[in-house]
C-alpha cells in the first residue's frame, strides 16, 4: 500500500470521527469545547496521552539516542512517567473541580474567573498563544522530515505539512472536542502499536535483544552507559525533571483536557495509567535510536531525526514503513488537533464573549480562530 493510499485512508477515518461527533458537538459552547464535560477513563486517558506523544518521541527522541545513547531514557522518561501524572492530580484535579464551579470553559478563562480578572484572562490568552503557536510549528515540521524521508523526496516537508493541518483542521472543526478526543483514542492505538511492533520485529531482525545490544557495544560503548554531562548531575536532573513535570500540564491544550473530565474516578484512572503507557512507547523510542548508531553509523547532527523510518525500512517488511509513517502522522495530528480547539475556546471565552453574540456564534468564531492558528 503506497503512503497516499494509507494517507487516504487514515483522513478518511479521522474525518469520519469528527463528523460523527459534530451531532453532539453543536449544541453549546461547553459541548463544542469540553465535550460536555464528559470524558471517562479511557477515552480522557488517550485524549491526553495522545496529546502529549508528539513528533517530538517518535522523530526526536531516537534521533538524539542515536547520538546520546540510552542515557535520553533516564534523561525524560522517569520524569514523564511519575511527575506529569503527580501533577494531573495535584493540580488539574483541583482545576477540573473549580471549572465547573465557575462554568469556565477555557484555561485561561478559569483563572479569570477565579481571580475576578478580565485581563488576566486577555494576558493569558496572549501569553498561551504565543506559548503554543511554536509548538505547533515543532509537531509539523516532524511530520514534514518524515513523509518527506518515507517518499523519498516525493512530497515536499512543506506541502506534506500543509495537508496534515488542513486534515487536522477539518476533523478538528467538525466535531470539537469530542471529536478531538474520539480521534486521539484511534491514533495512540496507532503510534502505540507501531511502535511496540518495531521494537520486537527489528530486535528479531538484528538476531534478538542480546545480539542488537552487543552491536552497539561492538560499535560504540559509550551508548550503552550514561553519558558524563552536566544534566546528569543530580541537581541539574532534579530541576529539569521539575520543569518538564509542570511544563505539560501548564500547556492550555492539555489542562483544558483535565478540565474536560467526566469526575475524578476518571482522572485517577488516567494517573494510574500513565506510567506504564509512558514507558511502552519511550522504551522502544529510546532502543531504536541507539541501535540505529549501529545498523546506520554515521548520521550527522539532525540527519539522525530520519533514523526511525530508516530503521523500518531496513529491519521490517515492505508496508511497516507506511505504518510507520502514519504512527509519526497519528502522535502530530493527536496534538495539533487539540491546540487549533484550545486556542479558538480561549478567543471566544476570554476575548469575545463580553461583546455578545450567542452560542452559535461562539463555536463559529471558535472555529475561525483555529483556521487563523493553522494558517
Amino acid at each position: 500500500m503506497s503512503i497516499a493510499v494509507a494517507s487516504g485512508i487514515y483522513a478518511l477515518i479521522v474525518l469520519c470521527i469528527g463528523l460523527w461527533a459534530s451531532r453532539r458537538a453543536a449544541r453549546s459552547p461547553e459541548d463544542y469545547f469540553l465535550a460536555g464535560r464528559s470524558l471517562g477513563a479511557v477515552v480522557l486517558f488517550m485524549a491526553l496521552f495522545g496529546t502529549n506523544a508528539t513528533s517530538f518521541v517518535l522523530v526526536g527522541i531516537p534521533g538524539r539516542a542515536y547520538h546520546e545513547g540510552i542515557g535520553m531514557f533516564g534523561l525524560n522518561a522517569p520524569i514523564i512517567a511519575l511527575g506529569i501524572p503527580i501533577s494531573f492530580w495535584a493540580i488539574g484535579s483541583p482545576a477540573r473541580r473549580m471549572a465547573s464551579r465557575l462554568n469556565a470553559v477555557s484555561p485561561a478563562e478559569l483563572y479569570a474567573k477565579r481571580f475576578e480578572s478580565r485581563s488576566l484572562g486577555l494576558l493569558l490568552f496572549a501569553f498561551f498563544t504565543l506559548y503554543t503557536l511554536p509548538y505547533m510549528a515543532q509537531a509539523l515540521v516532524g511530520i514534514g522530515k518524515t513523509l518527506a524521508a518515507t517518499s523519498e523526496g516525493a512530497i515536499g516537508e512543506r506541502s506534506g505539512a500543509l495537508v496534515v493541518v488542513a486534515v487536522a483542521l477539518c476533523y478538528t472543526s467538525f466535531g470539537g472536542m469530542l471529536g478531538t478526543a474520539w480521534t486521539n483514542v484511534f491514533q495512540g492505538l496507532v503510534f502505540l502499536v507501531f511502535m511496540l511492533a518495531a521494537f520486537f520485529y527489528m530486535s528479531h531482525s538484528m538476531g534478538g535483544l542480546d545480539a542488537a545490544m552487543e552491536a552497539v557495544r561492538a560499535r560504540d560503548a559509550d551508548l550503552l552507559r550514561l553519558a558524563d554531562q552536566p544534566i546528569f548531575r543530580p541537581t541539574n536532573w532534579t530541576s529539569w525533571g521539575f520543569v518538564i513535570a509542570l511544563t505539560v500540564i501548564a500547556f492550555p491544550h492539555m489542562l483544558v483536557r483535565l478540565m474536560a473530565a467526566k469526575d475524578q474516578s476518571a482522572l485517577r484512572s488516567v494517573c494510574r495509567w500513565y506510567p506504564l503507557a509512558l514507558a511502552l512507547l519511550w522504551i522502544p523510542a529510546v532502543l531504536i535510536g541507539v541501535w540505529g548508531a549501529a545498523a546506520i553509523p554515521g548520521l550527522e547532527g539532525r540527519e539522525s531525526d530520519q533514523i526511525l523510518s530508516r530503521m523500518v525500512a531496513l529491519h521490517m517488511p515492505a508496508g511497516f514503513e507506511v505504518l510507520g509513517f502514519l504512527a509519526v502522522l497519528a502522535a502530530v495530528m493527536s496534538t495539533l488537533d487539540a491546540m487549533i480547539l484550545t486556542l479558538g475556546s480561549m478567543l471566544v471565552r476570554d476575548v469575545l464573549r463580553p461583546f455578545g453574540g450567542g452560542e452559535v456564534s461562539e463555536i463559529r468564531a471558535g472555529r475561525a480562530f483555529g483556521l487563523a492558528a493553522a494558517a
